[in-house]
């Protein structure tokens, strides 16, 4: 049963209230119009803790508990990079670690496939640009308990991204994006909600799953929180949300007190035009037809 908050417009670390929301608007225009070079550390209610990174006024990283993006994930969601591409880099950055010595996992998927010649730069700077975008969007529903600032010098960062992002310009793109995420995570019972396989699709028995589907499909155990798998997955909250929004609606995926199919048509077709709007391919037409998901889900026989 999904876990709620007894204040009835909260959930477990979210909320839908704006107070905590300006707050944290506020200190991340004045860092930005400020210029400056470090990272922003911030607490939600129950402890968990998020960062984003500043160089020069402009953001470039965004950390959320736990959760590591998986840009190639996305990139073969978009349809930009096959799986056998992403396989092959991902080949590449574990041999190179290992070679290397690295603590981490070695160059970043991105860079491996631009080396490749499998994607262009403009492309990965797209992928990451929307990650970012859909981070904070979750980053902005966070009742934030305290901040701090922690300074660094300019040459204090290492790997920064080619692409810093203007503070005003991502939030507005992240505002394309929260009232969705919030909608969601009302829908499916909170970011604390635990998915369950259905044995035998109650709706369509041959549907069409995408990279994102799989994923989710093969962590979904009864167990996990939504939050928690979106962790397991790489996947922004908003991905999460969406993805399971269409396994249920294809009758694989089940959540206790999900509320009946005709009150979501409205909603899913909103998730379908943020989709589309985030689109990742290169090619803007095929981005219309693709959508920046790339996990589709068929739409449930009549």
């Amino acid at each position: 049963m999904p876990k709620r908050d007894t204040g009835g417009d909260q959930y477990e670390g979210v909320s839908v209230s704006t107070a905590a929301e300006g707050k944290l608007r506020s200190v991340l225009s004045d860092l930005g119009r400020a210029r400056a070079t470090g990272q922003l550390v911030m607490r939600d209610r129950v402890g968990h803790q998020a960062s984003v990174q500043f160089f020069e006024g402009a953001i470039v990283g965004l950390l959320i508990p736990d959760h590591r993006p998986r840009i190639g994930m996305r990139l073969v969601a978009a349809g930009v990079v096959s799986p056998d591409q992403l396989a092959a880099a991902l080949d590449t950055q574990r041999r190179e670690a290992e070679r290397d010595g690295s603590t981490g996992n070695g160059p970043r998927v991105g860079d491996l496939l631009v080396r490749s010649g499998a994607i262009s730069r403009a492309v990965v700077e797209q992928v990451a640009r929307a990650q970012l975008a859909d981070n904070m969007a979750g980053l902005l529903t966070w009742e934030v308990s305290d901040t701090r600032f922690e300074s660094v010098a300019s040459g204090g960062f290492s790997g920064l991204p080619e692409a810093p992002v203007d503070v005003e310009q991502l939030l507005v793109e992240a505002d394309a994006r929260r009232p969705v995420l919030l909608e969601l995570l009302r829908r499916l019972g909170g970011p604390t909600a635990v998915p369950e396989l259905v044995g035998v699709p109650t709706i369509d028995p041959h549907p069409t799953l995408g990279p994102h589907d799989w994923a989710l499909l093969c962590k979904i155990d009864g167990r996990r929180k939504t939050v928690e798998l979106a962790q397991s997955c790489g996947f922004t909250m908003l991905e999460v949300a969406q993805t399971l929004d269409g396994l249920i609606s294809a009758g694989l995926v089940s959540i206790e007190h999900h509320p009946p199919k005709e009150t979501r048509t409205a909603s899913v077709n909103t998730a379908a035009l943020l989709r589309e709007l985030s689109s990742l391919a290169a090619d803007p037409g095929a981005a219309s037809r693709r959508g920046g998901r790339g996990a589709k889900v068929t739409q449930p026989r009549r």
